[in-house]
């Protein structure tokens, strides 16, 4: 069984707990919901979806944790500040999984960790993400929001090998403590599969050290996968 010689740490979000040596824990599995282009968005900008559609999602999620025992929790997609305005309100109200803020945009980005302040949910939300590239502004508005929790972005477009992207993640990881982010998930973009697992293993960097992150199932560039429903 794959075992990392230094000491894996374990974060609670909301009531999900994230990290540990592999196998420790379950795998946590984030879902995409609200992407562009999902049948049920009715208007990605203003946020309109069908209602009844995400909470059977969610109810089906709900019962395959119930099933399996493998927490989840939700990448919530959002391409302007009012979608962020429906979705982070209506998930809040249909589930106690975890939440995390995906946009394009580090404005939208920006005022989704505001609301996320305003309604007290720091504690069960991710941000998604911080990595080379972000402002200073970005960072200070991700501090005064109070999330702790984010991808961190080991992403080196001139250099895709393991080695550029250690490069970049050094200071990846300081900008993530400039912005009060206590607890890191680290995404490297590359797998590596321990015998024992059917998910990938993000293998990360700190201080000098290899680590394991939280096994996370991801689409290509940092992206995550839907959650195969339409």
């Amino acid at each position: 069984m794959l075992k990392f010689n230094t000491k894996q740490n374990i974060y609670d979000v909301g009531k999900v707990k994230i990290g540990g040596q592999p196998g420790e824990l379950p795998t946590v599995l984030i879902g995409s919901i609200f992407w562009l282009g999902q049948k049920m968005v009715q208007d990605a900008n203003k946020g309109l979806f069908d209602a009844k559609v995400a909470e059977e999602i969610i109810n089906k999620m709900q019962m395959w944790t119930d099933v399996s025992g493998v927490p989840h929790a939700y990448d919530i997609v959002g391409t302007t500040e009012e979608a962020f305005s429906k979705y982070i309100p209506f998930m809040a109200d249909h589930t106690e999984a975890p939440l995390m803020l995906d946009a394009m945009s580090p404005k939208t980005r920006m005022a989704a960790a505001d609301m996320v302040k305003k309604m007290g949910l720091q504690d069960r939300c991710l941000y998604n993400s911080v990595y080379k590239g972000v402002t200073d502004m970005e960072l200070a508005k991700l501090k005064e929001s109070g999330i702790k929790m984010s991808i961190v972005l080991a992403d080196n477009p001139k250099d895709n090998s393991l080695e550029g992207k250690m490069k970049v993640l050094e200071e990846a990881l300081a900008m993530a403590d400039k912005a009060g982010i206590t607890k890191p998930l680290i995404d490297t973009a590359i797998p590596a599969f321990a015998p024992d697992m059917g998910t990938a293993v993000r293998d990360t960097f700190h201080k000098g050290k290899i680590r394991s992150s939280n096994r996370l199932r991801h689409g290509k560039r940092g992206h995550h996968y839907g959650m195969g429903e339409s």
